[in-house]
């Protein structure tokens, strides 16, 4: 954020961006090149900040944001929302055993969505907050939270381009979307 800290963290380097759309950000001069051990690194103290691992929704996605509800737009837009498991493709959600929970409130302080909450001693998760991301169960030193899955599983797409395209094709829909693909195609015969 310009002109403040992040409350979370003092990392700067947090986001891990692949293939092509790596190539286009070193040409930027806004990237640098690491070493698969420099990535772990970058993951590792994301996960002991607890930041959020968020990669672009596709089976081969082009960057992991590592992220904070104070400096990331998208993660700070679903907090303000309601039921922001509702913006996620997640494909897990966080339980609370109340038989092993010591009410340490460690999750309550790592959830960025506000979902986990101390009630009687004991955390419980919102389910309609939950995006099942696993910062607050990473460090529960009493292991009481767990992630589940879901019974209803995510798909994702093949690749950021379809995911790109499946967007578009749901705001303008399929009928506008098929146009345009055969006016493309016939100005490639001519």
């Amino acid at each position: 954020m310009v002109g403040e800290s992040c409350h979370h963290t003092d990392l700067r380097e947090t986001c891990l961006i692949f293939r092509s759309s790596a190539q286009h950000y070193l040409d930027m001069g806004l990237a640098r090149p690491i070493t698969k051990e420099e990535a772990f690194d970058v993951l590792g103290k994301a996960e002991e900040a607890g930041l959020v691992l968020q990669p672009v929704n596709s089976q081969r996605p082009e960057a992991v944001c590592c992220c904070c509800g104070d400096c990331c737009g998208l993660l700070l837009a679903a907090k303000k929302f309601p039921r922001p498991a509702e913006l996620y493709a997640a494909s897990y959600y966080a339980e609370v055993d109340a038989e092993l929970c010591t009410g340490c409130e460690s999750c309550v302080d790592r959830c960025q969505l506000q979902a986990v909450t101390l009630l009687n001693d004991v955390c419980t998760v919102n389910r309609d907050r939950c995006i099942g991301c696993g910062v607050c169960a990473a460090t529960c030193p009493s292991n009481a939270i767990r992630l589940h899955k879901k019974r209803v599983k995510s798909l994702l797409p093949k690749s950021t381009g379809i995911l790109y395209r499946n967007i578009l094709s749901q705001k303008v829909g399929k009928r506008h979307m098929l146009k345009l693909g055969v006016k493309r195609l016939v100005g490639l015969q001519v």
